[in-house]
Parts: structure tokens; sequence; C-alpha cells
């Protein structure tokens, strides 16, 4: 992609947040030389948040943290830099557009400068499930799962899925032969309103299967880096695998039991 030589907004708002990270700084300031330090500003998601960058750093680099500070996994996300719209037939078009910037071009070559405002464009399939598109945010899964594993087949995965309302209620893929997820499983949200005893159904083991996630009795050895930003309302099945509990990160969004042997 060409450079993106553009004339950004600036303006400010009360509500400002700056993503000053000791190490970080120093990392940037490390790479000094004919490298200019810029302030670039994250504006979505909000609130708005400072973010010092480097003249000769990437947009791949500025990237990776403005996802950290938006708590966002690394790499699920592009850059989009706010700019003015060069195509205005009337004034009732919009002011400003939004342009995607390469993010293999450094700051400098992409024509970004100090004071820009950018924003992250997330990428299939986590922007499907913000958008509450659950059918085709299933679909680019399963997808990345048959691409991970081409000894499954998309019948058998599908098999257990239960959808209730357009929302994923629970998914089975206990004994899929499953020997590796992908980094999209990351983006997987699981869950019901529990307090309806209408959407709650029983396995034959006795085991409540309402907002559950099944990937026992597989072949996993290992976790995505996304794992930990899973969304599951009841209780994730990691047992019968080759995993062990120091392998499982941090699941701050399962609020049921993680089961793992």
């Amino acid at each position: 992609m060409g450079s993106c030589q553009c004339s950004l907004i600036c303006a400010h708002s009360s509500k400002e947040r700056d993503d000053a990270d000791p190490g970080a700084q120093i990392e940037l300031q490390q790479q000094g030389g004919q490298s200019k330090e810029m302030v670039l500003w994250l504006i979505d998601p909000p609130p708005r948040t400072k973010l010092r960058a480097w003249s000769l750093e990437t947009v791949s680099q500025v990237q990776e943290r403005a996802e950290k500070v938006a708590g966002y996994i690394v790499g699920t996300s592009s850059v989009m830099v706010r700019i003015k719209a060069r195509r205005r037939r009337s004034a009732a078009d919009p002011e400003f557009e939004d342009a995607l910037v390469d993010g293999g071009l450094t700051i400098e070559k992409a024509g970004i400068p100090t004071e820009a405002e950018i924003k992250l464009e997330r990428k299939e399939p986590w922007s499907l499930w913000e958008r509450h598109l659950e059918y085709e945010a299933v679909d680019r899964v399963l997808e990345d799962l048959l691409k991970a594993n081409p000894q499954c087949s998309e019948l058998r995965l599908r098999r257990g899925l239960a959808f209730r309302d357009g929302k994923l209620e629970t998914w089975n893929l206990s004994q899929c032969d499953l020997s590796r997820l992908p980094e999209s499983f990351g983006s997987v949200q699981i869950g019901v309103d529990m307090s309806d005893e209408k959407s709650t159904f029983t396995l034959s083991a006795g085991v409540s299967s309402s907002g559950c996630l099944f990937l026992n009795n597989n072949h996993l050895s290992c976790l995505p880096r996304s794992f930990g930003s899973l969304q599951v309302e009841g209780d994730l099945f990691l047992d019968k695998n080759f995993l062990n509990k120091n392998q499982v990160p941090e699941l701050p969004h399962v609020k049921g039991e993680v089961r793992v042997d």
C-alpha cells in the first residue's frame, strides 16, 4: 500500500489517558538516531489515549502498543488513520474518513504526522463477535480449526454446536481429534442467560451444558496465546488432553469451573 499523505483532526477531549510505560519508553528511546519522537492519539476504542511513538518505527509496532492499551490480543487489529475526506460533494457528506495503513511502513513513510488520530479496527472473527454476527464468527473459527486440524471433518466439529436466539449457547468439541487450536479460537464467546431455566439442558453424564465449552478428550498439548480472552458463561472442559494446569493461562472471562487433569 502506498503512503498515506493526509491532514488529520486533533480535537482534544477532557477524558484522556496516557500510555506512559517506563519499559516501553526505554525501548522507544533506544531507536534514537534520526528518529523523531511523536505523539499519536488512540481514539477508538475510547477513552482518548496518548501514544508516544518514533517516526522510524513501524506502524505494526505502534499497533501492538495500542492493542495492549486497549486490552486486545496483539495481532487482532489493523490501524486506521482519521483523515480529511478527499471527495465531499456536499456539506452533508462526512468531513473525515478512516484510511487503512500498511503495518510494514514506518510512521514517517506512511505520512502520519505527530498528533494524528488513529483507530484500531478489529480483524475477523473478532469483529464479527463484537457485531453479534455469531453464525458468521463461528464459520470463520471453524475454517481456521479445519486448517489447523486437517484430520477433522467439518460435520464432526459442527455437530456439537447449539445456538439459542442467535447466540452460541454451548459448543461440544469433545472427542473431535483436535491437536491444535488456531489463534482465532480465543475470540469465541459462549453464554446464555443462566437464570433462564428453559435454556439449560443436561447431558447424559448429568452435567449442565448451558454456556459450556467442551474441549476434553482430544490431543491438545498447547494452547494459543489468545486463549485467555475466551468468554465462557459456564464451565470449560480441558481434561483428558496432554495439558497440565501450568499450561492454562488466566481465564478472567470464564465464569464457571475450568477442568484440567
